[in-house]
């Protein structure tokens, strides 16, 4: 059936249904809500309250899915790192500072989030990241001030905290994949700060970090990246 021009100019003047849903996880998540569904999207989970020294909630952590098994492989899920509802304005206007159908579009007023795809490598399960990244760009008109940004500076921990639990409870392994910072050394400092990040985690968890660099020929290019796979004590590496 084709579809009429008033029809196409119907569609382009509607509001968005998942934007509006999106938008409103955050504050129905830190109202006391379990589960929230948004528009054609799996239900976003509400994970762990986590306090400051005093005991006040400080920020909230949810999931896109709950992890199930299909055979023996889990499906991948994402991580999500929300402010307390008095700052989620700020991050949901920077939100609009990221590239269309990103994460930071997808889960609007969020800080941050983290992605794990689950593969089988000899009958191992690892939790691959595929990415783990900030949803609000800064120096812009509409990004959140400095001074917000560094207060939930630490959610990058808090998020892979949660990812190494899933892992021990699972048997898995976790793996992070970056870009090498010999081939890319204007990337270096975010490189090995991330790397830092991901080791500490590990070895609070209890996991073992081994780095391995890998080097790949993509149409007469060489593609260098480093690999690091933590494995939890006591399991083979």
């Amino acid at each position: 059936m084709r579809i009429t021009k008033e029809q196409i100019v119907a569609r382009r003047r509607a509001k968005p249904q998942n934007t509006y849903h999106y938008r409103g996880a955050g504050p129905l998540l830190w109202q006391g809500k379990e589960k929230v569904k948004p528009f054609g999207i799996n239900e976003i989970i509400r994970e762990k309250l986590l306090q400051d020294g005093k005991g006040n909630p400080k920020a909230l952590i949810a999931r896109d899915a709950q992890i199930s098994h299909y055979g023996k492989t889990p499906k991948a899920f994402t991580l999500v790192y929300y402010p307390k509802p008095s700052d989620g304005e700020a991050f949901r206007r920077g939100s609009g500072t990221t590239i269309r159908g990103s994460p930071g579009m997808r889960f609007l007023g969020s800080v941050g989030s983290l992605r794990i795809n689950p593969i089988l490598e000899k009958d191992q399960l690892i939790y691959k990241i595929s990415y783990m990244q900030g949803h609000t760009k800064s120096g812009k008109k509409r990004s959140p001030p400095r001074s917000l940004v560094t207060k939930y500076g630490g959610w990058r921990s808090h998020l892979l905290e949660i990812a190494f639990e899933e892992a021990e409870k699972n048997r898995a392994k976790v793996l992070l994949a970056l870009r090498n910072p010999k081939i890319f050394p204007k990337e270096k400092a975010q490189l090995e700060a991330r790397k830092k990040e991901f080791t500490t985690a590990a070895k609070k968890a209890g996991f073992v970090s081994i780095e391995r660099v890998i080097i790949d020929e993509y149409k007469g290019y060489l593609i260098g990246r480093i690999e690091i796979i933590a494995t939890k004590k006591g399991q083979i590496l």
